[in-house]
């Protein structure tokens, strides 16, 4: 970094093509990472493509499980989600399939997928339907 050659050439045009490529929230996201990609040298800054794509990679990872704790915790809660859809069970279907199916993108799984339906079933009042 900071001379005139092909490896300085390339982080720079990596940086410069992976931040035109984030989506603006995400963009913001990283710029919160910059001291790990801005680097320093004899008191000019540059701006690394590895160590962005480091940065993107670690930002990635951290919000992947955030979002796996919080599919998680809706599959935990499926019986407030009935309530909160008058107990019908015609969306509480597809809305189970779809926090497994998110889980599966994400190669994660749930202990305790055929507890959680049925406790979330639980808590309709029709006991016909429960039988």
């Amino acid at each position: 970094m900071g001379k005139t050659s092909s490896a300085a050439q390339d982080t720079k045009m990596l940086y410069q093509w992976l931040m035109s490529s984030l989506a603006s929230n995400t963009k913001k996201r990283i710029m919160l990472w910059s001291e790990k990609y801005q680097i320093e040298i004899e008191g000019t800054k540059y701006s690394s493509g590895v160590a962005l794509l480091k940065s993107i990679i670690c930002e990635s990872h951290l919000n992947m499980n955030a979002t796996t704790n919080s599919i998680q915790t809706k599959l935990s809660n499926l019986d407030s989600y009935l309530s909160s859809v008058d107990k019908d069970i015609r969306k509480f279907n597809p809305h189970v399939k779809l926090l497994v199916q998110s889980l599966d993108a994400r190669s994660q799984t749930s202990f305790d997928l055929l507890i959680n339906p049925f406790e979330g079933c639980g808590a309709i009042s029709n006991e016909e339907f429960k039988a």
